[in-house]
């Protein structure tokens, strides 16, 4: 998991990394003694394990998080009085023409961020990371387009 986790925010959303999970689900089936036909997703949450995409989802939300907290990622503010929009920690995603750019962590942490609800941006880290990687977990995402979907109760 720690080679995985190596700068992952930076390659894990490149082409590519359908590879890992395959070799992922293919380690989690040999351990348990699975057949190769055997569905890797309740493995994965029995053992409360991660998917490469679940960390990926996981390092990109708290360096979101992070920066957040420490005042340097530019809130969005489309207009300058105090409104209950202003209020709800939305970070402005930056305009942009390629879809190269959306492959960037940044730009998916982003919008990741913007729909969390209040409650969950203003936890603190430890609680926070906690309940995303439970999330995460409870998800079981297989691609990009499932982490899109990882819901908070």
């Amino acid at each position: 998991m720690s080679y995985m986790r190596y700068s992952i925010t930076s390659w894990g959303g490149t082409t590519g990394t359908n590879r890992i999970l395959i070799i992922q689900k293919r380690i989690m089936r040999n351990i348990n003694r699975k057949s190769w036909r055997t569905s890797c997703r309740e493995l994965f949450k029995e053992q409360n394990i991660l998917t490469f995409y679940g960390l990926y989802y996981l390092e990109v939300m708290l360096a979101i998080k992070t920066n957040y907290d420490q005042n340097t990622i530019e809130l969005s503010n489309n207009n300058r009085y105090n409104t209950r929009q202003n209020n709800k920690g939305l970070i402005e995603i930056q305009r942009h023409r390629t879809t190269f750019y959306e492959r960037n962590y940044i730009y998916r942490g982003v919008k990741w961020w913007n729909v969390l609800p209040t409650k969950v941006k203003n936890m603190k880290i430890e609680t926070f990371k906690e309940l995303v990687k439970k999330a995460a977990i409870e998800k079981v995402p297989y691609s990009m387009e499932e982490v899109d979907g990882v819901t908070y109760e």
